[in-house]
């Protein structure tokens, strides 16, 4: 069988798509069908000042196991959101499969078995947004295809998965916010200033970007007027707010 694998031309097209559509509904779809997968979820925690305090969702689930998922109480559970946004698990990969969460409980156990029995997908993987000491959001994805099959799937597109995590979570951020202007911060701003929140300068950010210090400066001048501020702390203290970032 033939695995359609988002390459570089393809999911930098995607990327364009997705950046033009308003409608989060219709770009869960879009990354749905551009990436062949079983089901698309984004999910955003209310750790952060919003309107009603309430965790902010879209994905392609079917509606019959929302509400079983809301009616069983799996937000108590669930070892998916648990992982991705647990500020206790540090140097967390940028992704996760969810073949690979450890540690499961019997009640854990059955929520993965109830999931497929109401198509969700065989198997999974997250990406969580926004980590500092912990993820604000996470973006999922699901597939019936064999583990290995799928490893080497989501191996090949990590990295343009990631840019379009980023690029969900802004589209929420502006949805969630919409009474307010939303700087529009590019995935490598939004890093280094996660960096700067960490208290880390700029010798050390280019080092563990790959980057130079050169250009780490001008991402953190870019940053700095793009969200009005004088300030680094006081760029940290606004994207915070915001939910660009997380603390």
């Amino acid at each position: 069988m033939q695995i359609k694998i988002l390459n570089k031309k393809s999911g930098r097209l995607l990327l364009d798509k997705i950046k033009t559509q308003e409608s989060l509904t219709e770009i869960i779809r879009l990354i749905q069908y551009s990436g062949d997968y079983k089901n698309v979820a984004y999910f955003m925690s209310p750790n952060a000042p919003t309107s009603n305090k309430m965790p902010f969702f879209h994905s392609t689930y079917q509606k019959r196991w929302i509400e079983r998922y809301l009616r069983m109480e799996y937000g108590n559970i669930d070892p998916i959101l648990y992982y991705g946004l647990d500020k206790d698990i540090k140097n967390k990969e940028r992704h996760y499969f969810w073949d690979d969460i450890e540690g499961l409980n019997d009640q854990q156990k059955d929520f993965f078995k109830d999931s497929v029995s109401y198509e969700i997908g065989k198997r999974g993987v997250t990406f969580p947004i926004s980590i500092l000491q912990n993820a604000t959001a996470t973006f999922s994805l699901t597939s019936d295809l064999e583990l290995d099959d799928w490893r080497h799937k989501i191996t090949a597109e990590k990295e343009i998965l990631g840019e379009i995590a980023h690029e969900l979570h802004v589209k929420a951020i502006l949805e969630v916010y919409s009474s307010e202007e939303m700087p529009s911060l590019s995935r490598r701003e939004v890093e280094c200033l996660n960096l700067i929140a960490k208290g880390k300068e700029s010798p050390v950010i280019a080092i563990e970007l790959g980057i130079s210090e050169h250009t780490v400066r001008d991402y953190l001048k870019s940053v700095r007027k793009k969200l009005g501020c004088k300030t680094l702390a006081q760029a940290v203290f606004k994207a915070t707010k915001m939910r660009i970032i997380g603390i």
